[in-house]
């Protein structure tokens, strides 16, 4: 069974219900291979799609750069993003291990990652302020 974890913008009261049962039932760390951080997706505090072919997903006080394999149109726009592990384990420790998806005209499209990685904290302030998580 694989689960699930579905982000809200717009919605101020359901961010904030997810940062607060994050902030209280978070997961003791996931196990990393050497030279990758991991994370659970029911850790996940928000994101923020950047362009059609990029996602920052913010999980604590870091955030994560996801690019798709291809562009994904109208990403920029989508209110809901579902954002779930590959193998349903909740822990996401590279590309492979994330699906992201969001259904349009209840067509369901799937946004396939190529790359994930944690970003350092020069990185995360150059990135302009409306497109942080």
């Amino acid at each position: 069974m694989k689960r699930a974890t579905i982000v809200t913008v717009g919605a101020a009261a359901g961010v904030a219900a997810i940062i607060g049962a994050a902030s209280l039932a978070a997961p003791p760390a996931a196990q990393a291979q050497p030279g990758r951080q991991c994370f659970y997706t029911n850790s996940i505090n928000g994101y923020s799609a950047q362009d059609d072919h990029t996602i920052l997903i913010r999980v604590g006080r870091d955030i994560y750069r996801a690019g798709l394999m291809s562009d994904c149109p109208g990403l920029t726009f989508r209110h809901t993003l579902v954002l779930k592990t590959a193998t349903g384990s909740g822990s996401v420790c590279g590309a492979l291990d994330l699906d992201v998806g969001f259904t349009d005209h209840g067509i369901t499209e799937k946004c396939p990652v190529s790359d994930l990685r944690r970003l350092s904290p020069e990185e995360v302030s150059a990135i302009p302020k409306k497109y942080l998580p």
